[in-house]
């Protein structure tokens, strides 16, 4: 059984980049521009992880990521921030905003797989 993504992501690049790797890896991927076609898909479609970008248009990813978390629905999903740069405060944030993890871009193949598999497996 493959597991679901969605790719959060404005950048082209990066969003095809991002799928063509997961997608090698098995997972199935869906992709969201913004923030606010990321809320309205994982309210009406199953996920088992989220990929977020922080800096989208719409809502931005440490919103979108709150958005999920305080819905029972949807509080469950697994969110990864992937951002260019981050500081320590607000790497907390994201954290105490409900992302599971963060990924500093640019990143390797292997560092983004591991991330998935780790948050998926649940450790």
């Amino acid at each position: 059984m493959s597991h679901r993504l969605l790719v959060v992501e404005d950048d082209p690049s990066n969003s095809r980049l991002f799928r063509l790797i997961c997608e090698a890896a098995g997972y199935q991927v869906s992709e969201a521009t913004n923030g606010y076609r990321a809320l309205e898909m994982v309210q009406s479609e199953p996920f088992d992880v989220v990929l977020m970008d922080l800096q989208i248009p719409g809502v931005d990813g440490l919103s979108v990521t709150r958005a999920i978390k305080a819905r029972a629905e949807t509080a469950h999903l697994p969110v990864i921030i992937a951002t260019a740069r981050v500081e320590d405060a607000a790497r907390a944030s994201l954290k105490e905003a409900g992302a599971v993890a963060v990924l500093l871009k640019p990143f390797t193949r292997r560092v983004l797989i591991d991330c998935l598999d780790r948050v998926l497996r649940g450790s």
